[in-house]
């Protein structure tokens, strides 16, 4: 009865064992599938890095292509220029505005 009792035993200890190393390795499956995702992710956020990157230079090249450094600074001291005027006008035609209200009271 005792070398009975002991073979329940080892069997229900290998039973709990192979339960155990089958849930271990369910968890290790949805481990490594997990990590498939997250390297998928990783390697699009590298190629959009790359593409970001790669447009930026385009721009960068296409903007140093269309003024040499002398021409957009010229070019950016006529827009300033440009909007000082028109603030400049906007700001004295108010002021006139209003001279003329304080002069009619």
């Amino acid at each position: 009865m005792a070398g009975t009792f002991g073979n329940y035993t080892e069997e229900w200890m290998i039973g709990n064992q192979s339960e155990s190393a089958n849930k271990e390795l369910e968890q290790m499956d949805k481990e490594i599938i997990s990590a498939e995702i997250k390297q998928a992710i990783a390697e699009r956020d590298l190629m959009n890095q790359q593409l970001q990157i790669e447009n930026n230079k385009e721009a960068d090249e296409f903007m140093r292509s269309k003024f040499i450094n002398q021409q957009l600074y010229d070019w950016m001291i006529g827009q300033i220029s440009t909007v000082y005027f028109q603030s400049y006008q906007l700001a004295y035609d108010l002021a006139k505005r209003q001279s003329n209200v304080i002069s009619m009271n």
